[in-house]
């Protein structure tokens, strides 16, 4: 299991310790190996982001929302391929904070 994936798999579990192992609709949450690839997927994007965010606690607002969208590429949900790594995007996401910052200077 990657890292990424290790984390995501923490987060998922304690997120579900927070809300009593129930989904929205009350219903059990499944095992993390029991998860859909793209769930697992999406909360590794989720994660990254928010490591991210530990990392750049000085971005400012007006940025969250681009760095947010630039999630919705990682991975597409209706096909099981990769077109951009994780990683890629992520990197694109912290030039884009970099560069707007020296923008401001």
């Amino acid at each position: 299991m990657s890292q990424d994936s290790i984390i995501a798999a923490s987060a998922y579990r304690a997120y579900g310790h927070s809300v009593g192992n129930k989904n929205y609709r009350g219903e059990t949450m499944p095992n993390w190996e029991d998860l859909p690839p793209a769930i697992q997927v999406a909360w590794q994007a989720a994660t990254k982001h928010i490591l991210f965010l530990a990392e750049h606690p000085d971005a400012i607002p007006s940025q969250l929302a681009s760095l947010e969208a630039k999630w919705s590429g990682w991975f597409p949900l209706q096909e099981m391929s990769f077109p951009r790594t994780g990683t890629e995007i992520f990197n694109d996401a912290v030039r884009q904070v970099k560069d707007s910052r020296s923008d401001d200077e």
